[in-house]
């Protein structure tokens, strides 16, 4: 089902075979295939988040590419007084990443680098939103029409 449209967007579909070592081991497996690709930089979102506009995602993008990889390993939305999704990691936090603890989070690796993190205030509500509802699902699809 989603195999067929991954490749047709020129991308890759990494499974996690352990999804009951939950979301971070996700994370970690999803980063290190980016590193295997010869990449150095990911843009990650979670699968309970609506996409962003494609003006965040471009803004995000240009903020990210303008600093420099030793002072900046990050590029995370902010709107209003929340971060959010999607984020960029530069290769400095795909590392970190994958040399954390498998039982930490990747809300406290952010919480101990945000030196390291550019907040970027965007116009887009949609990055702080989750859908775990169906109730969720209705009001996002309502707000959208």
């Amino acid at each position: 089902m989603l195999r067929p449209i991954v490749y047709e967007n020129s991308a890759y579909l990494v499974r996690n075979p352990n999804p009951e070592r939950g979301q971070f081991s996700s994370l970690r497996l999803g980063l290190q295939a980016v590193l295997e690709r010869g990449r150095d930089a990911a843009c990650v979102t979670l699968v309970d988040r609506p996409a962003a506009r494609r003006e965040t995602l471009a803004t995000l993008k240009e903020r990210f590419l303008q600093t420099s990889p030793e002072t900046v390993w990050a590029a995370v939305p902010q709107f209003g007084e929340k971060h959010g999704h999607p984020v960029v990691f530069g290769r400095e936090m795909i590392e970190l990443v994958l040399r954390a603890d498998p039982v930490s989070t990747a809300r406290e690796i952010e919480h101990e680098h945000q030196n390291r993190i550019d907040y970027v205030r965007v116009d887009d509500p949609r990055v702080v939103v989750n859908v775990n509802t169906p109730e969720d699902y209705s009001i996002l699809c309502q707000s959208t029409q």
